[in-house]
């Protein structure tokens, strides 16, 4: 059973294969777009709370506060998606559903469905961006602090890739120069950060959508190696 795929990359030393490992004759290719398409229905879960700024944490005292806390409507703003893989065509979806317009850069991607639009302009003019591309050592060059800075202090950035200029845009949020900033990192709390900043555990994959899909993939793969049929092997 050395040679099933199993779903997910707990402690497989990904370095060095573009994305993909190879262990034992095995392929652990990139998530499936099913599990994309669930994860981008979860990834805008911070920028639910980005655009209600949260600053002294909870609980607020409604009477005195909802004037100082209050949300933004999203309804018509622009979002913009860097990244149109499947996890950034997943979550242009979502934000389409939500009612804004989506704008969108990618490297090799064209979707007719968004309209496509340079760095540069994604980055002065989008009410909420959310970088969505591969992290790696080449892509984090895409995103430069010349590029955070002709963004509106009004925006939005939600981060699903830990970009490079974290802490540039935590001082960012703390300056009053970007509204909101949400980020996956270790536990922590609102306290720890000065200004709208949302910071949660890697969690958001945890559906139950996901997690059953999981099951049955695995499953799948079980069958497969009891008949000697390993459809991902890539070498011997």
């Amino acid at each position: 059973m050395k040679e099933i795929l199993y779903d997910y990359f707990t402690n497989i030393d990904i370095s060095g294969h573009k994305g993909q490992a190879i262990r034992k004759g095995v392929k652990f290719g990139p998530r499936r777009p099913i599990e994309d398409y669930l994860n981008g229905n979860i990834k805008i879960s911070s920028l639910k709370l980005k655009i209600r700024l949260i600053k002294d944490g909870f609980p607020l005292d409604f009477d005195k506060d909802f004037m100082k806390y209050r949300g933004i409507e999203l309804r018509g703003k622009t979002a913009g998606v860097v990244g149109l893989g499947h996890n950034g065509e997943a979550i242009a979806e979502r934000m389409k559903g939500l009612g804004l317009n989506v704008v969108y850069w990618s490297k090799n991607t064209r979707n007719d469905n968004y309209t496509y639009s340079e760095l540069e302009d994604i980055f002065a003019n989008a009410d909420v961006i959310v970088p969505a591309f591969a992290h790696n050592e080449e892509t984090d060059a895409i995103i430069s602090d010349e590029l955070l800075g002709k963004m509106k202090p009004s925006a939005i950035v939600v981060d699903i890739i830990e970009l490079k200029n974290k802490d540039k845009l935590i001082e960012m949020v703390k300056a009053g120069k970007l509204f909101g900033y949400g980020f996956e990192a270790e536990p922590k709390t609102f306290a720890e950060y000065e200004g709208n900043i949302w910071s949660a555990p890697a969690y958001a994959w945890v559906t139950d959508g996901s997690m059953n899909n999981s099951m049955t993939k695995l499953v799948e793969n079980m069958v497969n190696a009891v008949n000697g049929n390993f459809p991902n092997r890539v070498n011997q």
